[in-house]
């Protein structure tokens, strides 16, 4: 029939042409005649992109650059025409790498060590036909770290009591911090000069020390504390050191004890004298830093020595004064002994201890007022300073008779003449702001009041 017809399949990316002699015979010797065939065999895309193998996989790029070329990837496809050219993308981390159309590929954006040090990107290379053929090849990428990181303390800032007279070269606190570029080696030092005469700091460890004891009662302000900088730096490295500051709070150790202004204290008492009557007033002082715990002195009674003194006779915790702890019925003339403690709120407590001495007295050396109570005439609020408001009468055995005003005064508006028992105006009344006063006088013998010693009537 002299139909052309193949044989196998063909494949042009091994034979894209064939030439064929074709002979036509009638079976004469001399009855034949030839003819040359070209054959062009056209392509069909049968083939993907195949990437070079022998280009490399494990790539490396630096930190913090922009346009920083990685590496380069490359396919060959054998199709002919559009079917064979080979097109490149990215199928991950498109936003943070790219490809040009060499193949070659690029960072993005900056990359951060810190952050992420390796990637496996994977690259995808397509053909151009309308149906297209793909192939991938997954790239290793390492990030190699430059020193773009300052060294970071745990904490922005330490805080740290210290008592005070620790010896030096006590440790009292660690600091760390760290930096997160490869190879790095954190060392400290203090920043502050005026805290190196104090301070040591170990510039290995991160270790602050004493170099000298801290004395509470030495600070001047409301609070004994130190604050200073401590920095970090990478010592082979070009970055800033990292800072944090340090807070040292120095706390009193409670230096002193209590001191008794006497030895020995003396009153005196009335034998009848009612439950709260004032005896006497001791005072201790303490050297502790004022307004600290340490400093505050508090009193009471020691109830093992003397304690039948301690079940009639009490002190009054803040004020020192020795009062009568029930009505008294006791025997003129007896003296009691009564020992008294002085302690503060430190750490630890320290207390003194004094003795006072309470003689019971005879009724006759007593001040006794003519009456109990005065109830003068109303006085108008427009009288003068030194208008005579009463007179108050005491009188005791052989005794010189000092009068005062000890309560209802607090604004210091009337007066008493202290030996003649006149009460007069001090300072302009004011009927709308006070419309009466109560005023409580005590009557004491100026023997005892000599003596710094109050046995009252009131």
């Amino acid at each position: 029939s002299g139909l052309l017809a193949l044989g196998k399949p063909l494949d042009r990316e091994s034979t894209d042409r064939y030439i064929l002699i074709v002979t036509a015979s009638d079976g004469r010797p001399d009855g034949t005649s030839t003819a040359t065939v070209n054959v062009v065999v056209t392509d069909v895309n049968d083939n993907g992109p195949v990437f070079d193998p022998f280009l490399p996989k494990n790539l490396s790029v630096q930190e913090e650059e922009v346009n920083a070329f990685v590496g380069q990837v490359r396919a060959t496809d054998p199709d002919a025409a559009v079917n064979g050219q080979v097109h490149y993308s990215l199928v991950n981390f498109n936003n943070i790498f790219r490809i040009t159309s060499n193949g070659s590929i690029y960072t993005a954006v900056k990359l951060n060590r810190e952050t992420r040090d390796y990637y496996e990107l994977t690259v995808e290379a397509t053909d151009g036909a309308v149906d297209p053929r793909r192939s991938t090849l997954t790239l290793a990428i390492k990030v190699l770290d430059i020193d773009d990181n300052s060294p970071m303390f745990t904490n922005a800032s330490y805080t740290v009591c210290v008592p005070e007279n620790l010896p030096p070269g006590t440790v009292f606190l660690r600091i760390e911090a760290k930096d997160i570029d490869l190879g790095s080696n954190v060392t400290y030092r203090i920043r502050t000069q005026e805290a190196l005469p104090f301070f040591s700091l170990n510039k290995f460890t991160g270790e602050l020390s004493l170099l000298k004891s801290l004395d509470y009662e030495s600070f001047s302000g409301t609070e004994a504390t130190f604050t200073f900088l401590v920095e970090a730096f990478d010592s082979g490295g070009t970055m800033p050191p990292g800072l944090a500051t340090v807070t040292v709070r120095v706390k009193d150790m409670n230096d002193y004890s209590p001191v008794f202004s006497n030895a020995l204290y003396r009153g005196m008492v009335a034998p009848d004298a009612i439950k709260g009557t004032v005896i006497a007033t001791v005072s201790a002082e303490d050297q502790d830093p004022p307004g600290t715990p340490a400093s505050r002195v508090r009193y009471k009674v020691d109830v093992i020595q003397f304690p039948y003194s301690a079940s009639i006779f009490d002190v009054e915790e803040n004020s020192g004064c020795v009062v009568t702890r029930v009505n008294l019925n006791e025997e003129p003339s007896t003296i009691f002994k009564l020992v008294v403690i002085a302690y503060d709120d430190g750490d630890p407590v320290k207390f003194n201890t004094t003795t006072v001495e309470i003689a019971v007295l005879q009724p006759s050396v007593i001040p006794r007022f003519a009456q109990d109570e005065y109830r003068p005439l109303p006085v108008n609020e427009g009288a003068p300073k030194g208008t005579l408001i009463a007179v108050v009468t005491a009188a005791a055995l052989n005794q010189t008779i000092v009068y005062s005003i000890v309560s209802g005064n607090e604004d210091d508006v009337f007066a008493i003449n202290n030996r003649t028992g006149v009460i007069f105006i001090k300072k302009p009344l004011d009927y709308e702001s006070v419309k009466s006063y109560e005023l409580r006088v005590q009557a004491d013998s100026l023997q005892v009041v000599q003596s710094n010693l109050r046995v009252p009537s009131k």
